[in-house]
C-alpha cells in the first residue's frame, strides 16, 4: 500500500459584496479527506492569491502562507480582505491557489481535488444609463440631496437598496426613455 496522494485537499469558491463592512471579507474553506492521522503527525500546503479581473491592492489585499493540518483536522480557513471603491466597475474576481509544500516531510501524501478557489467580488455601485429614443439633447439631473454624479448621461454610485428618481430634461423631440 502506497501513501502517495493519501490526503486529498480542496478549496471552495466564495462571493462577497465589496466593502469595508463586516461580511465583505472573502473566507475560503480548505478541506482535506481523510482527516490527518496520528501516524503522519501533520501535513502542510501552500496558498497564494492571484489577480483575476480584480487586482491587488485596488480590489483586495494579496496574501500567501502555509496551512498546517494536524492530527484529526479536516478544514482550515483563509481570509482575504476585499476593498471598497467608488467605481461602478462591475463584478470582479481573484483566485486563491493551493500547492504542495515541498518543505513538509509528508509532501508526497498530498493531492488536490480542487486546487483553485475563486473569490467573486460583487460590485455595490450601479450605473444607470438610460436607453433614449429621442431627437435632440437630453440631460439627467440627480435626485435632490443625493449627490449622485451624472457624467455624460450616466448616473454613477447608486448604492444597494437606494432608490433614486431621475429627471430627464429634453431640449426638443423627446419621445420616450427606458431604464
Amino acid at each position: 500500500i502506497s501513501d502517495d496522494d493519501k490526503y486529498k485537499f480542496s478549496i471552495n469558491n466564495v462571493s462577497v459584496t465589496e466593502g469595508n463592512s463586516p461580511g465583505s471579507d472573502a473566507v475560503f474553506t480548505v478541506t482535506v479527506a481523510p482527516a490527518i492521522d496520528a501516524a503522519d503527525g501533520s501535513v502542510s500546503i501552500n496558498w497564494a492569491t492571484a489577480n483575476g479581473s480584480a487586482t491587488s491592492p485596488a480590489d483586495y489585499t494579496a496574501g500567501s502562507g502555509i496551512l498546517v493540518f494536524s492530527t484529526g483536522e479536516v478544514s482550515k480557513t483563509i481570509t482575504v480582505i476585499t476593498k471598497e471603491d467608488t467605481v461602478a466597475d462591475g463584478n470582479e474576481y481573484f483566485l486563491v491557489n493551493l500547492s504542495v509544500d515541498a518543505g513538509n516531510t509528508n509532501y508526497d501524501m498530498v493531492a488536490f481535488t480542487d486546487s483553485q478557489g475563486q473569490g467573486n467580488i460583487l460590485d455595490n455601485e450601479y450605473t444607470i444609463k438610460p436607453d433614449w429614443n429621442l431627437h435632440g439633447t437630453v440631460t439627467l439631473q440627480s435626485p435632490p440631496g443625493t449627490g449622485v454624479p451624472i457624467t455624460n448621461g450616466v448616473a454613477i454610485k447608486i448604492n444597494n437598496n437606494e432608490m433614486a428618481v431621475f429627471t430627464a430634461i429634453a431640449t426638443y423631440g423627446f419621445t420616450s426613455a427606458t431604464w
